[in-house]
């Protein structure tokens, strides 16, 4: 999609005719990839690409005018997502090998968050945790997490500030598992939330940030298993096997449902 700034009261100071520019000018011209409004309306980020590289740029709505520009270079930029109205998440994608761990070749997703009252960017799921009695001695280092995420990071408003929820991958006993993380913008500090399994793949939180389901899939066997919380304890509402899991996609509309299926086609509903 184009970016076109829309001038309507500009048409009529056209008195006189000017010449048009060449055709090959258009396609250099930066191509907007997503845009998404802040939560209460002031800002717009826009990522915007020449091709090859790519841009976050925040605009303020009544007039314009640029706040912000980080520069992804030729990253692979996948989600812009605003936590709260200062915060910015930027998630991008490297496919490759983990670092001193054993894995496949895969595609490894990181989130950033952009403070945007003071330019400064802070890794998701990067701060020190090597203190914590739960680190595991990784590469010689110790560690609680890696600094890649699992799934869509989930922004919810606790007291009326923004925290994020995400997966991330856990070291126990030298292995990794998702984990469910919070991670606080304002300070930059990351807690583990909850605990995974070896199979675990995604997780969802409600809309006070407490944890309301987990998914597994198990690919022995190609089943997966949707797991909700009620009472305090893990209760199994779902098994499906298949090679094509379905995936949590949210919640709905209500406090106990929640959006789950492969196209976004199946609603659950589990009181608690």
């Amino acid at each position: 999609m184009k970016r076109m700034l829309l001038a309507g009261a500009s048409l009529a100071l056209l008195a006189s005719p000017c010449a048009a520019a060449p055709l090959e000018a258009y396609g250099k011209l930066p191509t907007v990839e997503d845009i998404q409004i802040s939560p209460d309306g002031a800002r717009l980020a826009l990522l915007v690409t020449d091709g090859e590289n790519r841009s976050v740029l925040v605009e303020r709505t009544s007039d314009m005018a640029r706040e912000r520009q980080f520069n992804a270079g030729a990253q692979k930029v996948r989600r812009l997502q605003w936590a709260g109205s200062d915060h910015l998440l930027v998630t991008t994608s490297k496919a490759g090998a983990g670092l001193d761990v054993e894995s496949q070749f895969s595609e490894w997703s990181m989130t950033v968050d952009c403070n945007l009252l003071n330019g400064r960017m802070n890794g998701v799921l990067t701060s020190n945790n090597s203190l914590d009695p739960r680190a595991n001695n990784i590469g010689g280092v110790p560690m609680l997490h890696m600094n890649v995420i699992a799934g869509v990071p989930m922004v919810r408003t606790i007291d009326g500030k923004p925290e994020v929820f995400v997966g991330g991958v856990r070291f126990v006993n030298n292995v990794g598992q998702i984990s469910l993380f919070s991670f606080n913008p304002r300070s930059g500090s990351d807690a583990l939330q909850e605990d995974g399994v070896s199979t675990t793949q995604d997780w969802l939180v409600d809309a006070d940030g407490h944890t309301l389901a987990e998914a597994d899939f198990a690919p022995q066997t190609s089943q997966w298993t949707l797991k909700i919380k009620r009472g305090g304890d893990w209760v199994v509402a779902m098994k499906v096997s298949g090679l094509d899991p379905p995936s949590v996609e949210g919640l709905g509309r209500e406090e106990d449902r929640f959006w789950s299926g492969a196209v976004r086609t199946h609603s659950s509903h589990w009181p608690r």
